[in-house]
């Protein structure tokens, strides 16, 4: 390895970490502006019981509160054993543990309260997780792609989520190392944040197939047959890891709430049914021509998911592209409200997305700022505690 390659990486990783952490302190400050002035001017004219519950004194933080932090929140002050309730929805019950115990450990270590430590869990997650994107993306689609999927993470509708007290910025962070390390062929480390992904979303068991796919990619380059066989237990213990965290999960949250069915209960308090995936597509654009208002940023999350996917395929891009074809799928059955948990998994369909308006400048600007307005409108709506998808 030459001296110049050495110095272009270190200079390409410096990009990575100054880029990603001014992207992060400008898009944050973005949403804050936005979730002051909506707190400012819209939540005194709010029904008051359409408003979230007050998770912290200070306007500033609490803004980051969501539906899901009310059941968190009890999860970490009270354990499983209570449930804490928005409006008549349960939400305390099916968490995964792994993000309101690390919340937890944090608090107790910094003296932060615990709806801070989950805010602060979440920002940091993000931060550790954008230049993991950054590289992946610029290692499969180049410099520029890297620039503008980060950008396309940060500001896409949904986002604002990433900060929010809510688990999907350990997801992503988890998702993304996972990816790093089985392209990487570090296979036990692989299986590691595998499994834990899975205890942060039980969804995070599907990281088995990008697995599998580049183990097969990897075996079919050794032929020493010892290499093989050790490399294969590697691969093996891989992919047991996360099916092990998914049943551990399970068994973990039937010990603690005495239901070994608390999936299921909750989806059937949270009225959730499987339906059509394509029904949950297009459904809303052909029920009478009109697409209601609180749906439309669910609309624009599920169109990327599912065009990413396409063009995962037509890249030929496999590990990528059978993760996103296992994971859009199952989000699309779940409906329009599951929407915005899609975008932590679908972070392989961001980064080819970025690759795509690399490659079509033009229509970058106008689809960059319909997602910012999307991603800002939502942020609006969790201010005030209205039903957004």
């Amino acid at each position: 390895m030459t001296y110049e390659t050495v110095a272009d990486g270190d200079r390409r990783t410096l990009h990575a970490l100054a880029y990603c952490l001014l992207v992060f302190l400008f898009s944050r400050a973005v949403l804050e502006l936005i979730g002051m002035e909506a707190h400012d001017l819209l939540f005194p004219v709010t029904d008051p019981q359409l408003r979230q519950p007050e998770f912290s004194p200070f306007v500033w933080l609490n803004i980051w509160g969501n539906r899901d932090s009310g059941g968190l929140l009890g999860t970490i002050e009270h354990g499983y054993g209570t449930a804490l309730r928005a409006g008549e929805i349960l939400m305390g019950q099916a968490n995964w543990p792994l993000y309101p115990m690390l919340s937890k450990y944090v608090g107790v270590l910094t003296g932060l309260d615990p709806f801070a430590a989950m805010v602060s869990v979440s920002n940091a997650a993000l931060l550790l997780a954008l230049p993991i994107i950054w590289h992946e993306a610029r290692y499969y689609y180049g410099a520029k792609a890297a620039d503008l999927a980060i950008l396309l993470f940060t500001f896409m509708p949904g986002s604002y989520g990433f900060s929010s007290a809510d688990s999907g910025s350990l997801y992503l962070l988890l998702v993304m190392a996972t990816l790093t390390l089985a392209r990487r062929e570090r296979w036990l480390w692989a299986g590691l944040t595998a499994a834990l992904a899975t205890l942060t979303r039980n969804i995070g068991v599907l990281l088995i197939i990008p697995i599998a796919v580049y183990a097969w990619q990897s075996l079919g380059a050794w032929r020493d047959p010892h290499v093989l066989s050790i490399r294969r237990f590697r691969i093996f213990i891989a992919m047991v890891l996360p099916a092990t965290a998914l049943a551990g999960g399970t068994v973990y949250l039937w010990r603690h709430t005495g239901d070994p069915f608390t999936l299921a209960t909750m989806l059937d308090a949270w009225k959730r049914e499987l339906q059509n995936p394509l029904n949950t597509l297009i459904g809303p654009i052909l029920n009478g021509g009109t697409i209601q208002a609180e749906i439309i940023p669910g609309v624009i999350i599920s169109g990327i998911g599912v065009a990413a996917t396409l063009l995962l395929l037509a890249r030929r891009n496999w590990a990528h592209a059978w993760f996103m074809v296992a994971i859009v799928p199952i989000t699309l059955a779940s409906g329009i409200p599951s929407s915005a948990r899609m975008i932590p998994s679908v972070a392989p369909a961001i980064m080819v997305a970025g690759a795509f308006f690399a490659n079509r400048p033009r229509a970058w600007p106008v689809t960059f700022g319909i997602f910012s307005a999307a991603n800002g409108f939502m942020m609006v709506c969790q201010v005030l505690g209205l039903d957004i998808h």
